[in-house]
């Protein structure tokens, strides 16, 4: 035998006894009864059956109102713990005031005897008051009716100053006119276009109707137009 022949054989040997632990390992682990082992193993047994046990068990399933229902049922707890906790704070507040009050009792009674005491006082202040209230409302009447008097009498006043006006205004406008009917017409015309267009329709109405066509001729096109207007609606 050659080398390369022993190292043939080894290998074959190897991997024979290799084939032999396996074999074994397997009927031991799957099959111990086989070899008298069974005993060695009882976890698995007791595993099986646990198994066999949950899987005989019918699953516990929580439906979605279910499930809303425990939602709410805590909300709802939360929301009266903290109505409680409220409730509390106010019944403490609400105590730390009942004593403020019993405290400033005392207070309150003294300050009683003494507004009694003022009582009389403040009454007679009262009817001074009341009594000065009244003689001003009076004051104030007579001087508003005064005024009434006082503003009837100017407007009158202011009529009469504007019939005298108004008057003396025609007048000098007539006086106006008389001597613009014996002047040159484009010299009345210069001049009236220099005063206001109310005034110089009114002398030109107070003039000759031939005299103040010419003196209108004489004028700019625009202020023979506005002094027309303004005869027109005289």
């Amino acid at each position: 035998m050659n080398a390369k022949q022993v190292v043939i054989g080894i290998m074959v040997l190897a991997a024979s006894f290799l084939i032999l632990v396996l074999v074994a390992v397997s009927v031991i682990s799957y099959y111990p009864s086989i070899v008298g082992l069974d005993n060695l193993f009882p976890n698995d047994s007791i595993s099986e059956e646990n198994d066999k046990i949950i899987r005989k068990q019918k699953p516990v399933t929580i439906t979605t109102e279910e499930f809303e229902n425990y939602e709410k049922s805590i909300s709802e707890k939360e929301r009266i713990k903290r109505e409680r906790d409220s409730l509390n704070k106010s019944v403490t507040q609400m105590m730390d005031s009942i004593r403020l009050v019993y405290e400033r009792t005392a207070d309150i009674r003294d300050s009683i005897s003494k507004v009694t005491g003022l009582s009389g006082l403040l009454m007679n202040e009262n009817k001074t008051l009341r009594d000065s209230l009244d003689r001003i409302a009076q004051n104030l009447n007579d001087s508003l009716n005064k005024l009434n008097q006082t503003r009837n009498q100017l407007n009158l006043t202011e009529e009469s100053l504007t019939l005298k006006l108004d008057s003396l205004e025609l007048k000098n406008y007539q006086e106006f006119a008389k001597i613009y009917n014996n002047s040159n017409p484009a010299d009345v015309a210069r001049i009236l276009e220099k005063i206001e267009h109310k005034e110089a329709a009114q002398i030109l109405k107070l003039m000759q109707a031939r005299k103040a066509g010419k003196v209108i001729e004489q004028m700019k096109p625009e202020n023979a137009a506005m002094m027309l207007l303004l005869g027109a609606s005289k």
